[in-house]
């Protein structure tokens, strides 16, 4: 079963979730991502995970902001997912 990490270095970049089995990458992005460079720079970090063979699912901080319940959490990470990801658990580390 697929387990996710938070805060999961990889190369240049930290991941906020990132599952090694999937290869899947979940990044919270608040506000600071509209702004600025900082479109720009999410572009490339966003094409080097791609390179890696990483898929990345992107979700605005509001969103997550407005779940109410760990398990709505989870998932909205499985329901935005395009992967075989459906049994998706969070390891009791970043819960």
């Amino acid at each position: 079963m697929p387990v996710f990490r938070r805060q999961h270095p990889i190369g240049p970049y930290v991941l906020d979730f990132y599952c090694a089995k999937t290869r899947l990458a979940i990044e919270i992005d608040g506000m600071s991502h509209d702004i600025g460079d900082r479109p720009e720079l999410d572009a490339r970090r966003y094409a080097w995970l791609k390179a890696q063979g990483v898929t990345v699912i992107r979700i605005p901080a509001v969103e997550v902001a407005q779940v109410r319940r760990h398990k709505s959490l989870v998932e909205t990470f499985a329901t935005r997912s395009d992967c075989a990801c459906c049994n998706v658990t969070i390891s009791p580390a970043i819960a």
